[in-house]
Order: C-alpha cells, then sequence, then structure tokens
C-alpha cells in the first residue's frame, strides 16, 4: 500500500450503521474531548476491573453509606454507641470487590518478599509493625468482649489492604495521575456541598443522604457549632461524620491537588481550571470548618509548598495565591475563633477527663492494652460517673493507640510512621513529608483516623502514597515546563 493511500485510509471512518457511508474524521477538539485527552485511553481505562474498583473506592471515600447494626455489644450502660456498630459501608463491599479481582497480585508479591523492593509489608524491617499487629490480637483475645476486638481487627486488614493496594497503583505514572484526577473531582464534590452547607445552615439533604450526609441544623442537639460575635454558626459537615474529619479530607487533598499544579507535567486548559477549581473549593471549605488544627497546618504547608516550588507567576499561580490570601484575610469568623479568649471551652474538660483515662488504662494494661475498639466499653471502670457527652475516645490517636494495643502496639505504629519518614527523605519527596506530617499533627489532637471510616481509610491512602514508588516531588525552577 503506497503511502498516499495508507494516509487517506487513516483520515477517513466508516459508520457502524452504514458501512457504505464515509465519514471524514476531523481534527478539532470540542470542550469535552480537551477535557478527557488528559485520562488515559478508555481501552487502558477498563482493561482492568481492579483498576475501575479502586477509582471508586477514591471516588467514594467521602461517603459513609452503609448499613449499621446494633447487637448486644454495642452498648455501654445500656446506651448504644455507634462506633462499636458492626456497619456494612458501600466502601467495604467495594474493597471486597477489589481485593477478589486482585488476588493473584497478592499472591505474587508474597512469593516475591524476599528480594522485591515494591512490597511494603512483611519484611525484616517491619518487625516492630508485626509485633503491633500481635499485641492487637492479643489484646482483642483476652478483652471483655472479644467479638469487637476481632471486628476491629478486620477493620485494620482493610486498611492495611487499602494501603498496600494504593502504593501498588501510585506507583505507576499513568495511574498516579488518574487517580489524582479522581481524587480532585470528590474533593471538588465536598467543596461545593460545604460551602453551600455554610451558606444555608443546614444539611441539603435529597442524593447527599445516600451518600451519607447527616440532617443537622443549628437547633439539632450535639451538632458542631461555634459562637461568633454572639451567634451560632453551624460548621459544615459535607458527608463526613464531623467537620473535624471533613477538614482533615480537605487539608490532604488541597495537598496532592496543589503538588499536580506544580508540576512539570503538561495539562490542557480544561484540566487545569479543574485542579484550580477544586484547590480552591477546597481552601474555602477548609477555612468553613472551623478546624484549628488542620487551618494552621494548611497555611503552613501550602506556602511552604508555594515556596519550595519556586513558581511562575503564571495566570493560574497567580490565582491560586490570590484565592488563598483572599481567604485569610476575609474570614473574621477564623480570626474569632482563633483569638477568643475561650479557644476550647468545655471540649478542653472533656479531653483532658478522657485523656487521664486513657492514661490510667495504659497503666493497668501497659503491654497488649485493653484490646482494639474498646477503651469505650472499659471508660466506666475508669470514669464512674460517666455521663453521655463522655462516652466517645479518647483524642489523641496515639493514645488511642496505646490504650487498646499497649505500648507495643504503639512502637508498631511508630516505627510505621520513622519508616515512612525515612523513605520520604531519602526521595526529597516534600509532599510525602508533609502529609506524614499532617497525619502526625492531626493524630496528636482527634481520633477518626482509627474510629471512623473515611478516616481510616484515608489513613490507608496517604501511608499507601507515601510508600509507593511515585516521587511525588516538586520541581526545581531551572527544570519546570509548562
Amino acid at each position: 500500500m503506497s503511502f498516499q493511500n495508507r494516509k487517506a485510509k487513516a483520515a477517513i471512518g466508516y459508520s457502524s450503521l452504514n458501512p457504505d457511508k464515509r465519514v471524514v474524521l476531523t481534527k478539532k477538539k470540542n470542550a469535552s474531548s480537551r477535557l478527557f485527552s488528559a485520562l488515559p485511553k478508555r481501552k487502558y481505562l477498563f482493561q482492568s476491573k481492579s483498576t475501575f474498583l479502586y477509582l471508586l473506592v477514591l471516588f467514594f471515600l467521602p461517603t459513609q453509606l452503609g448499613k449499621h447494626f446494633w447487637p448486644d455489644f454495642t452498648t455501654v450502660l445500656g446506651i448504644r454507641v455507634d462506633y462499636l456498630s458492626p456497619t456494612l459501608y458501600l466502601t467495604d463491599i467495594l474493597l471486597m470487590l477489589l481485593a477478589v479481582s486482585c488476588w493473584k497480585k497478592v499472591v505474587s508479591s508474597l512469593r516475591r518478599q524476599g528480594n522485591s523492593k515494591n512490597l511494603y509489608f512483611f519484611s525484616k524491617e517491619h518487625a516492630f509493625l508485626f509485633a503491633g499487629i500481635i499485641a492487637v490480637l492479643a489484646g482483642s483475645i483476652f478483652s471483655v468482649r472479644p467479638v469487637v476486638g476481632f471486628l476491629g481487627i478486620a477493620r485494620l486488614l482493610e486498611v492495611l489492604f487499602f494501603a498496600w493496594y494504593t502504593g501498588y497503583f501510585f506507583s505507576s505514572s499513568k495511574h498516579e495521575r488518574l487517580g489524582i484526577i479522581v481524587f480532585s473531582s470528590a474533593l471538588l464534590l465536598q467543596g461545593v456541598v460545604v460551602n453551600m452547607q455554610a451558606y444555608f445552615q443546614h444539611s441539603l439533604g435529597g442524593v447527599l443522604y445516600l451518600l451519607g450526609e447527616r440532617s443537622i441544623s443549628l437547633t439539632t442537639p450535639g451538632a458542631a457549632r461555634s459562637e461568633l460575635h454572639g451567634l451560632l454558626y453551624l460548621r459544615p459537615y459535607g458527608t463526613f461524620s464531623h467537620p473535624n474529619t471533613l477538614a482533615g479530607f480537605l487539608l490532604m487533598g488541597s495537598i496532592l491537588v496543589m503538588y499536580e499544579i506544580f508540576s512539570r507535567t503538561r495539562k490542557g486548559k480544561l484540566i487545569k481550571s479543574w485542579y484550580a477549581a477544586a484547590f480552591v473549593f477546597s481552601a474555602a471549605s477548609l477555612f468553613l470548618t472551623l478546624s484549628r488544627t488542620a487551618i494552621s497546618l494548611a497555611v503552613l504547608l501550602i506556602v511552604a509548598i508555594a515556596v519550595k516550588a519556586k513558581m511562575r507567576f503564571d495566570r493560574e499561580r497567580i490565582m491560586v495565591v490570590g484565592v488563598l490570601l483572599m481567604v485569610i484575610a476575609f474570614f473574621p469568623l477564623v480570626y474569632y475563633r482563633f483569638l477568643s479568649n475561650n479557644i476550647f471551652g468545655e471540649s478542653l474538660e472533656v479531653r483532658l477527663v478522657l485523656m487521664e483515662a486513657s492514661l490510667r488504662m495504659i497503666l493497668d494494661h501497659p503491654f497488649f492494652g485493653v484490646g482494639i475498639n474498646e477503651s469505650l466499653i472499659s471508660l466506666p471502670r475508669y470514669l464512674p460517673q460517666l455521663s453521655f457527652m463522655l462516652l466517645q475516645p479518647v483524642h489523641s490517636l496515639f493514645l488511642l493507640i496505646a490504650s487498646e494495643s499497649g505500648v507495643v502496639g504503639l512502637l508498631g505504629f511508630i516505627s510505621a510512621l520513622m519508616y515512612s519518614f525515612q523513605k520520604s527523605m531519602r526521595e526529597r519527596s516534600l509532599v510525602k513529608i508533609f502529609l506524614l506530617l499532617s497525619v502526625c499533627f492531626l493524630g496528636l489532637t482527634d481520633h477518626y483516623f482509627l474510629t471512623q471510616q473515611q478516616g481510616r481509610l484515608l489513613l490507608g491512602f496517604i501511608f499507601g502514597l507515601i510508600l509507593s514508588n511515585s516521587p511525588l516531588r516538586l520541581p526545581n525552577k531551572k527544570k519546570y515546563s509548562n
């Protein structure tokens, strides 16, 4: 076939309905085609069921659609405790399907554990991690309600699998870009919902109820409210169970989106606008949550990323910095919450009481703890005058791990943090370091990384990113290309 014939044949397509009718293919692309040109080819995207299932897990990570069950062991002093309720979430179903679809990859990884550099668990360097898992198992066996402990172990295995597959998925450059696009889509959706909730001061309802949005308003008992200049302000929940959990998700997502904005990869105008919109809505929503720890970290980390990237001041980056300055300057409610004399109020007293009870649990059960998910069951023994407001986990990830799995379990978790930090330092990845530091500082003041489904999956996602082969490095000024 001559060159002219091949060229003519490539420029002509045939209609599937009428093979005799020739349709000339134009080279012009509309807006939607330019947007989807940033994604991998459709054949590549759907050639693996596990890829599609994992992307669904990422997209539905912020949701909490699930079915709660209330057996007898979920009550403490006759009160139902949702932290103890066995719940089947939509993300649980997707992860089970993902595990079934990629079980061969798991088996092959275990067979290569002796000489593989891509395996993140089951190696000699993770002796403390193994010890932590053994401590969790031992504490659950000898606990007051072993069923609760074994359900907690099942959750732990789910998080470990999700972290492993995240590391496997993001080790591919094509998968990395696709994963961040899907994650930013979930981030953008949460940003829109949060801004609308803050404006109307109540939940939106409708389809969002199926995704886990709670029916809540200013008059709802126990709602997260703040008093600003004498007025009550309802902190938005999104589709999360608490504004602090939402703030953690928005913080992590903002860091990832900023990395993609500053990266050297070539992107079309629409995909740039997509990332910019995701960052704008997530940054504004983060301030609306009024989460002090997350907001403080966001300001420090975003400024550090912007300075390190040595970004060129094109239109996109000027918009990002301008929006950040605008959010800081025009949010007097944030100033009032940070600068008010009553910074913690009643919540500080509750936190101190729970911390004291947690420390007493650690002293009584120093090695293996009271059992995973059983700190709430043990609270009546340490707080004889236990009230409904005190029936919650201690607001510290590290104290919660130590009280439920002992010092051995805490050392296992710290060893995982240290190994992740050393790996990030070797790779000189500031993005991974910032994500890890965010987990540590947020964990000092809250417990949702262990007690809530969205928090657990977010923790697994962050550890998977850190342990993946993806460098997640910010570009140097000399090598930067738009």
